[in-house]
């Protein structure tokens, strides 16, 4: 299903530009969806891209994506996140995609920096599904340059063990290197879900920050949430 419509928005002393939009849904066959959304302004100059929000429509890269029980692939717009050691919130222009076969798992970036920066945004990891929980190996180089810069290169193991008693603890560790120096990052978790509550904590140590793709240089504290998860 197409769906196509058009916005746009009248101020006390301003007209933005009309804004052409379109999404798309359905299935390519009975177990893979598609899914993709565009918006193009007839006139960037004079764009709203704030007041279009309104009304759902979002100005930006468009993207395309395919998503199976076994795989799921993007082309446009795209990010992933990586673990808390190796990386988190890289989002670009590019190719996205994870697989899933017979207890192995890979998931693989390669994007460009969005918003006129200069860079690359490559990642790939491995898993593998173990009676004791999940053990992957991940690989990234990410560098932005551009009004905001960041890099980083990293390699890492991470963990998740099966349930526990409900709990399912994690760690990992990965060798970390970005502008200014290196280091060894880690990190330890356990999170706990149920139908009424939900706690996650989480203690971790990641040189470069917030500068190399990391939440905070050191993090140590917990979520809790008491509404039933859906």
């Amino acid at each position: 299903e197409l769906t196509a419509g058009i916005a746009s928005s009248v101020g006390d002393s301003i007209v933005s530009s009309p804004v052409v939009a379109f999404d798309l849904s359905g299935n390519d066959s009975p177990t893979t969806t598609l899914t993709g959304r565009a918006a193009f302004a007839t006139d960037p100059n004079y764009a709203d891209s704030q007041a279009v929000v309104r009304v759902g429509v979002y100005l930006g890269q468009a993207y395309l994506s395919a998503t199976n029980p076994h795989w799921q692939g993007t082309v446009g717009g795209t990010g992933r996140q990586f673990s808390t050691t190796t990386g988190l919130n890289a989002y670009g222009v590019g190719v996205s995609g994870a697989a899933t076969s017979n207890g192995w798992s890979g998931t693989m970036l390669a994007a460009a920096p969005t918003a006129g920066a200069s860079g690359q945004l490559l990642g790939a990891e491995v898993g593998y599904q173990l009676k004791a929980g999940n053990v992957s190996a991940t690989a990234t180089d990410f560098e932005e340059r551009g009004i905001y810069d960041r890099a980083l290169q990293a390699t890492g193991l991470d963990f998740t063990s099966a349930p526990i008693l409900g709990t399912r603890l994690s760690g990992g560790f990965a060798w970390r290197q970005f502008d200014g120096g290196n280091g060894m990052g880690w990190s330890v978790g356990a999170n706990r879900s149920t139908k009424d509550d939900y706690v996650s904590i989480l203690a971790a140590h990641t040189p470069g920050g917030t500068q190399a793709y990391a939440q905070a240089t050191d993090q140590d504290g917990h979520l809790r949430g008491a509404e039933a998860q859906q």
